[in-house]
């Protein structure tokens, strides 16, 4: 697999994780959304969740 394959994969599969994180940063602030963007991402690498539909 190319490096910009690799790329589009991970831009894609966080795109859900972004969009949530900038709908609650607008409600509970910048530094809570991306607490919680980064622990999903890290449960996500770590085969913890799975994002159905982009519905968390």
């Amino acid at each position: 697999m190319g490096q910009h394959s690799m790329e589009q994969q991970v831009l894609s599969a966080m795109s859900p994780v972004i969009n949530h994180g900038m709908r609650e940063a607008q409600h509970l602030g910048y530094p809570h959304a991306l607490r919680e963007a980064i622990a999903i991402a890290y449960l996500m690498g770590r085969d913890r969740i799975f994002i159905q539909r982009g519905k968390w």
